[in-house]
């Protein structure tokens, strides 16, 4: 593997020849850096379809659990004032008496 510098550039100009080695470096640095945002942001597109998905399926299982929710509710009270109801006329049946 070749040196970007020669040793006798290096020895003629040490400045020159560190800046342009310096400047490889930071090109690389940025390339590197500009690639790995582009795949920690492909990255988080997926995710995020990944979880706008599960929002949709847990919403519509919310909505679907609420409506159940309201049903039984519903009976409950019906089923509790027909009871209640019940009691009342056996409580007017035994006064009667």
């Amino acid at each position: 593997m070749a040196l970007p510098v020669s040793f006798n550039e290096f020895k003629n100009n040490p400045v020159s020849a560190i800046a342009f080695i310096m400047l490889s470096v930071v090109g690389y640095l940025y390339y590197d850096s500009i690639s790995t945002k582009k795949s920690i942001l492909e990255d988080c597109k997926k995710i995020s379809e990944v979880q706008a998905i599960k929002i949709e399926n847990m919403a519509r299982q919310l909505k679907r659990n609420d409506s159940l929710v309201a049903v039984y509710t519903y009976e409950n009270q019906f089923y509790m004032t027909a009871i209640e109801g019940y009691n009342e006329s056996l409580l007017l049946k035994n006064k009667k008496k």
